[in-house]
């Protein structure tokens, strides 16, 4: 599994740099942009994986890995609480079947990232 800083830095920081050469691309909203200060709320595993982390005994390992790796980006301060964030980062993880035959199941490990601006309340 990628590191969530990767995938996270990967997707925004590329998808930036390839909007500025291109004006077909929509614009990414600037409070994600300015933001200073971030939230890091635990939406939590789904269900089918669940079970899974609570056998590894780390039922937030999603959670704390993506905060371990936020924290040593060190892009945003990490805050404890809501209200004194600029952004919501709501991640989630989830592991949907991704192929099925009558041998083995394979699964597609995933995060889910919802930017939310603390302002507004609206997802970015």
């Amino acid at each position: 599994m990628r590191g969530a800083k990767e995938v996270f830095c990967g997707a925004l920081l590329c998808g930036a740099l390839f909007a500025q050469g291109q004006t077909k691309n929509a614009p990414i909203p600037t409070q994600i942009l300015s933001a200073k200060k971030v939230f890091i709320s635990n939406v939590g595993p789904d269900a089918g994986v669940t079970a899974t982390f609570k056998r590894l005994d780390q039922p937030k390992q999603p959670y704390d890995r993506f905060y371990a790796e936020m924290k040593t980006w060190d892009r945003y301060e990490l805050v404890s609480s809501p209200s004194e964030a600029d952004l919501v980062f709501e991640i989630g993880f989830s592991a949907p079947i991704s192929d099925c035959d009558p041998k083995i199941t394979t699964y597609a490990p995933q995060y889910k990232l919802s930017i939310v601006d603390v302002k507004t309340h609206f997802t970015l």
